[in-house]
């Protein structure tokens, strides 16, 4: 949910001349609960709490396995695969593909293929697409049920969804989930013929296509085993394949038969292992890095949907493979951007706080960490801000519970019962907010390295509102449906004037004295039956604050300003009180809370008359309104 805070709150100036970091083995001190946002119970990850989906690329078994699944929140094509090495020296594929899933209710295009492109037309020039001939055996469609399709295609431009279709087909097998196909694309540059083959060992569909065309080396030659979701702008959609026993070339012998524990870099390039899958009740994240991997980040995260409204991320991390030969910056994390320094330029300055398992060491190790973003545009590009290490030792295959805590001016980090605080120079809000569980390698360079771990019971805490009668508060988060229900806070119901599946926005129009934390529920309409969301001590009810009064001395009949916080949209009253505890109501002329989410408010009242009753003298000033009441810091002289 997002929480605003007033004017004058901590985002608005200089914390401190330092950045301040604490250690101990105290307990953090959140001021609010933990929530349960996911224990990934669902068999597939929840698109109303996450912004990616699953994805894998990975040895499952002693197969490649290649997984994608689009959804609500995907925007455009999907791949995963993986390229031959030395693509020009092949000519033929042949390979065991036994698709697993298949899942395409809503019309997008999930494909199961292998293929590449095999040659060139004599167009375009070295290092663009434009005349490239491609050629392919796929498994999916735009149907409900796969099938089996072969096809030639010529890009017409540097871009490879602009292509004429040279010849293609359906086979008249009909692939069945869970069957293993021996798939065969082969060239032969000689009769200017592809071969195309599929078979599940009783049935074998065969198709040669000849193609009248120029036939040059292809200016971007690759062979692939591939996975692909395309037209599924947010389209549910999923696809998954084992891959086996790859034989190039036409020869008898296994190319690789994927017995290793990772894909073995001498005979495929680009790619390397990679995971963000739902396993057994838990999510799995992995990332490997290798000698083709030369970025400065590389990773793999599952984000929040609503990243504004987590203050407190606390989740189970179980390290299940860690390996770092070369000594990279590799570590499995629950982190976010939680402030920006200052310098508020696109990413620049947004700073990322997080707990990890990891390091650069040849065993992991336990630790906190703030970067910062040092490009506008380029959100891979970061320099370390501090760091710190826990005592707690890291075991393979031990569930660790990782926990950060924002409160808008310091760090609250912990590892079990571990604890580190940090609290940095200057803050305001970032301009990319985000909050994730990530794996991840940084500057690999060419170098080796493999992190693995498994989440799960990631719970969240978000900061309290505060407020009073008239606040208007905005609460985000998933699963309101799209009626209308109601929300209470405190047991009173509060005005509705906006509902959608993931944000409310409602007026509280009930006091609730005394002062202090209440619950916040939201009851949806739908689905039928849906148990309420009740949001423990999300609500601060406060009294009514003074922060100026202008001038603080008068006689009849001046107006005096009272500036403050939380008055309230309905009239209270302003008093002057004598050291006996005598009352004098004054005249108010205006009672204001002009900004009903920040609570910013102001009065103007009349001075009284001097009386025999009222003499001139010094006097409590205080305002009360149906929540409670405040008294001036300092009292008021009546003239």
């Amino acid at each position: 949910m997002v929480i605003k805070k007033g004017s004058s709150g901590i985002f608005g100036f200089l914390i401190s001349l330092i950045g301040i970091f604490v250690m101990s083995l105290a307990i953090p001190q959140t001021g609010l609960g933990l929530t349960l946002y996911d224990d990934f119970s669902s068999p597939t990850i929840n698109s109303g709490k996450w912004l990616q989906y699953e994805l894998a690329r990975e040895i499952s078994n002693g197969q490649a396995r290649l997984k994608l699944r689009s959804s609500t929140n995907t925007t455009g094509q999907l791949d995963s695969g993986l390229f031959l090495e030395n693509p020009l020296l092949v000519n033929a594929i042949e390979v065991k593909v036994t698709p697993t899933s298949f899942d395409n209710s809503q019309g997008a295009r999930p494909l199961i293929y292998i293929g590449g492109r095999f040659f060139n037309a004599g167009e375009g020039t070295a290092g663009d697409y434009t005349g490239d001939v491609f050629a392919q055996v796929a498994i999916g469609g735009t149907g409900t049920s796969p099938v089996a399709t072969w096809s030639v295609i010529k890009y017409t431009a540097n871009d490879t969804s602009q292509y004429d279709v040279i010849h293609s087909g359906t086979f008249a097998l009909t692939p069945v989930l869970g069957t293993q196909y021996t798939v065969f694309v082969g060239w032969e540059a000689g009769p200017k013929q592809f071969t195309f083959r599929i078979s599940d060992g009783t049935t074998t569909n065969e198709q040669v296509s000849e193609v009248d065309l120029t036939v040059v080396n292809a200016h971007m030659p690759a062979k692939m085993l591939w996975t692909r979701i395309s037209n599924n702008a947010g389209k549910e959609a999923t696809v998954d394949a084992l891959f086996d026993d790859v034989k190039i070339n036409g020869s008898g012998s296994i190319y690789d038969d994927f017995s290793g524990d990772t894909f073995d870099v001498a005979r495929w390039k680009t790619y390397y292992d990679l995971v963000r899958d739902l396993d057994a009740g838990a999510l799995r994240l992995g990332r490997r890095t290798g000698a083709a991997d030369t970025s400065v980040y590389s990773g793999i995260a599952l984000e929040f949907a609503n990243p504004e409204s987590i203050k407190t991320l606390q989740a189970q991390v179980t390290p299940l493979v860690y390996s770092n030969p070369d000594g990279l910056d590799t570590n499995a994390n629950i982190s976010g951007r939680y402030y920006n320094d200052g310098t508020n330029n696109g990413y620049q300055g947004d700073v990322i706080a997080g707990v990890g398992l990891g390091g650069t060491a040849a065993s992991p190790v336990a630790f906190w960490t703030l970067r910062r973003h040092t490009d506008p545009t380029d959100s891979t590009l970061t320099e370390l801000v501090t760091t710190g290490d826990f005592s707690t030792p890291i075991i393979l295959g031990t569930a660790y519970t990782l926990f950060v805590s924002w409160d808008g001016a310091g760090f609250v980090f912990k590892v079990n019962d571990e604890v580190a605080n940090y609290t940095p120079v200057t803050v305001q809000p970032p301009n990319y907010p985000m909050r994730r569980l990530q794996t991840r390698a940084l500057d690999p360079g060419g170098q080796e390295s493999f992190i693995e771990a498994q989440y799960d019971e990631v719970m969240v805490g978000f900061e309290t509102f505060k407020g009073t009668v008239g606040t208007k508060i905005t609460i985000t988060d998933t699963g309101f449906g799209t009626k209308k229900g109601t929300v209470k806070v405190g047991g009173k119901t509060c005005k509705v004037s906006a509902w959608a599946t993931d944000s409310i926005t409602c007026e509280i129009k009930n006091a609730l004295p005394p002062p202090g934390p209440y619950d916040i529920e939201v009851k949806p309409k739908e689905p039928k039956g849906v148990v309420p969301i009740t949001y423990r001590g999300l609500y601060t009810m406060m009294a009514p604050e003074i922060t100026s009064v202008e001038p603080n001395s008068g006689s009849a009949p001046a107006e005096i300003v009272l500036s403050g916080y939380y008055f309230g949209t309905k009239k209270g009253k302003v008093y002057l009180e004598d050291p006996a505890g005598k009352k004098k109501t004054c005249k108010v002329t205006e009672w204001s809370m002009y900004d009903q989410v920040y609570g910013d408010s102001s009065i103007r009242f009349i001075v009284p008359k001097v009386s025999k009753s009222l003499p001139a003298g010094s006097y409590v000033l205080k305002v009360e309104n149906k929540v409670g009441a405040v008294i001036a810091s300092t009292n008021f002289t009546l003239q």
